[in-house]
């Protein structure tokens, strides 16, 4: 009896790599967005902490040194939150195209396994008939 060749293997091997690597861009943009909220928590650390401290003298040069400072801190807050949304933006763009090659993953072992069973009712089929065919002959053979 023949074996069971599926003849859109290789179609399938394809779609499985191409999830695998949507995955791997799927963790690589997961990883800098862990970054970039590292980054956002570090610098509102800094200005939580700056702004709980207050100078040990009071100097108007200091104070002003300090207030701006701060501005700059919340300047980079702003930056670093407009590039941790592009990079969220991203982690979506790139969950949706993982999505989309899973599903074309298993649509095809889906197939797959149509076919193997397919195959199997074939094979079983085959082996009744010769069952049949070897009584048949048996039969004629005793009658005879």
């Amino acid at each position: 009896m023949r074996r069971f060749r599926y003849r859109l293997e290789t179609v399938l091997r394809h779609r499985a790599t191409l999830e695998r690597l949507r995955l791997q861009a799927f963790a690589e943009v997961q990883q800098q967005l862990a970054e970039a909220d590292r980054r956002l928590a570090a610098l509102a650390d800094e200005r939580s902490r700056l702004q709980a401290t207050w100078p040990r003298r009071i100097d108007l040069a200091d104070i002003e040194r300090r207030e701006f400072y701060l501005g700059v801190l919340a300047q980079r807050e702003a930056r670093e939150q407009r590039v941790r949304e592009g990079i969220a933006a991203r982690l979506e763009e790139e969950r949706a195209a993982l999505l989309e090659a899973r599903r074309a993953r298993q649509a095809m072992e889906s197939l797959k396994a149509k076919a193997y069973e397919d195959y199997l009712l074939d094979v079983q089929r085959s082996e009744q008939n010769l069952l049949d065919e070897i009584a048949t002959t048996r039969h004629g053979l005793r009658a005879a």
